[in-house]
């Protein structure tokens, strides 16, 4: 919430920041994200309840030193939870960009707010370890989302991607599930660049579907999200069909927009092979597992590029640990 906060700072540029399911994976380490971010300053927080009571502790931090910039913190209720962090949204504005306008007031309450991080937790959760507890609980928070919020597109375009990441896991794609709930946040925002990108999605996966049609999607849904990274990364694997040069351009700025999103790094990594330049492709691959040991597409293009008969072992030791990742579904 803090970063949405940020991000209409003039003159600010902020990344998408790691959720905490991205932070489980690479273990907590800070060092990490700031080899990969390469940012000048984190904002960390820690929020402690007591009852109805808040406590929102903010801090500005240089990666590299970890030295502290500035720190300070709020209370308040849990009922002025938007306040609570508008306020501490406007002390890092003060820090960092004293001259740039105040941060807006909040326009929507905040068990909105609250249901809608509680579905983005959750669908983190499932994008990373695809259990269905994780999958119903973010449905039913956008759902109480829409309840409260009838008004809130990105409530449906994240119920949207949710079905779309169901698709990677099951025996079918629920086509008629994305697309409805894509459909439903177009209605509400036609600019919403995840929707969009469910549709193209939906088009590849349908049999039969249009070429021509899931790219314009794709091209919609990377125009009007610049900085999305799912975005740029859609339009990527579309443009895969005609344009690696094209393909990689977007995969690299997806990486550049969050760059805990591996997929776009390993798709990269693929396409640099595909050109021709291996070495390239090794390194960015290498990239992803110095963050993720066990990131199962890049232990595969690592067992496929290790060629040399020398790296005999490891493409083994790999194969097995890959062949165990596999039957545990």
């Amino acid at each position: 919430t803090i970063s949405t906060y940020l991000n209409q700072i003039q003159g600010l540029e902020t990344k998408l920041p790691p959720t905490s399911v991205d932070m489980e994976r690479i273990g907590g380490d800070l060092g990490k994200v700031a080899e990969v971010y390469q940012v000048n300053a984190f904002v960390l927080s820690s929020v402690a309840v007591q009852a109805e009571r808040l406590a929102l502790t903010v801090q500005l931090v240089e990666p590299k030193s970890r030295r502290l910039m500035w720190s300070r913190e709020y209370e308040g209720t849990r009922t002025g939870y938007l306040n609570l962090v508008r306020e501490a949204a406007e002390g890092v504005r003060e820090a960092v960009r004293p001259t740039a306008s105040p941060v807006a007031t909040p326009s929507s309450g905040s068990e909105v707010e609250l249901a809608l991080q509680r579905g983005r937790y959750h669908l983190s959760r499932y994008g990373a370890l695809y259990k269905t507890e994780d999958a119903d609980r973010a449905l039913a928070a956008f759902q109480r989302v829409l309840e409260l919020a009838p008004k809130r597109a990105e409530a449906a375009a994240a119920a949207a991607i949710l079905f779309a990441r169901k698709a990677q896991v099951g025996n079918a794609a629920p086509i008629p599930e994305m697309e409805a709930w894509a459909r439903r946040a177009l209605q509400l925002d036609p600019r919403s660049s995840r929707a969009w990108s469910v549709l193209s999605f939906a088009e590849q996966a349908r049999v039969g579907g249009s070429y021509g049609t899931g790219l314009e999607f794709a091209l919609k849904a990377a125009s009007f999200g610049p900085q999305d990274a799912v975005a740029q990364a859609r339009l990527g694997q579309v443009l895969m069909g005609s344009s690696c040069v094209l393909a990689l351009e977007t995969y690299n700025e997806s990486s550049r927009l969050d760059p805990l999103y591996f997929n776009a790094s390993v798709s990269a990594a693929n396409i640099l092979d595909m050109l021709g330049r291996r070495e390239e492709a090794l390194a960015l691959n290498e990239q992803v597992l110095r963050l993720e040991p066990d990131a199962p597409l890049a232990l595969l293009n690592k067992a496929k590029w290790l060629t040399d008969p020398s790296h005999a072992r490891e493409r083994t030791e790999i194969l097995k640990r890959l062949e165990g990742m596999a039957a545990q579904g």
